[in-house]
């Protein structure tokens, strides 16, 4: 019964990402980034809900083996999404054209669009948010998105690689990870390089970083991977 169900779950992983695949490869249609979102979440869960029915079967180091995979797996797939959001969307300005990009462009680019003044495009968001010239969507995809954006990073990058688990090692880690999308949305012209940006995704990446030193939250993350982080 147990398998037949994590079999189940596998299928409808496979499914949906099948499908969300041909869809993203479809050039007559655009998901939406909340479908994105949405579709990418539901075959995480099935992936590891899967995983995890298996799992409960199994002696104790396969456990551990199968649910390293899983994990890197669903990591795999967060860096996919990550890119496609950062880099290549064309729903959220990210499309890039080869054709038209040069040296001089590019640094044309980066010189206006260049943000090194801390909370300059937040206040800007909020006081177009104020006299109605942005969104609430709008708003909450710029700051909310920022904040969020690191999060799953943050709990998957030090699960998978026990350097990480250190806040010194962690810091730098995550700087050096969002300062090159930063720098690679601003050398390919389709993003801003903004200050406010890094500092959004940083605080949600510590934020989730503090959760996990928490003996409670450590407990539950041992619980859930079967401890083959440990």
């Amino acid at each position: 019964m147990r398998k037949g169900f994590a079999i189940g779950f596998y299928l409808l992983f496979g499914i949906l990402t099948l499908s969300y695949i041909i869809l993203e490869l479809t050039p007559t249609y655009s998901m939406g980034v909340v479908f994105r979102l949405t579709a990418t979440l539901c075959a995480c869960l099935f992936l590891y809900l899967g995983s995890w029915l298996l799992a409960k079967g199994l002696e104790s180091e396969q456990q551990k083996y199968l649910m390293k995979h899983t994990f890197r797996l669903m990591f795999a797939v967060y860096l996919v999404l990550l890119l496609t959001f950062t880099l290549f969307d064309p729903l959220l300005g990210r499309s890039i054209s080869l054709n038209q990009w040069s040296f001089s462009a590019m640094f044309e680019w980066l010189r206006k669009t260049t943000n090194l003044i801390p909370f300059r495009m937040i206040n800007i968001y909020l006081k177009g948010y104020e006299h109605e010239l942005i969104t609430l969507n709008q708003l909450a995809m710029n700051l909310v998105g920022n904040f969020i954006l690191m999060m799953p990073l943050a709990y998957l990058a030090p699960l998978l690689n026990k350097k990480l688990r250190k806040f010194s090692k962690f810091i730098w880690f995550v700087l050096i990870f969002i300062i090159s999308i930063e720098l690679a949305q601003g050398i390919l012209m389709v993003g801003y390089f903004d200050v406010d940006d890094l500092m959004l995704n940083l605080a949600g990446a510590l934020l989730v970083f503090g959760f996990t030193k928490i003996k409670v939250i450590k407990s539950l993350s041992d619980k859930i991977t079967f401890k083959a982080f440990s």
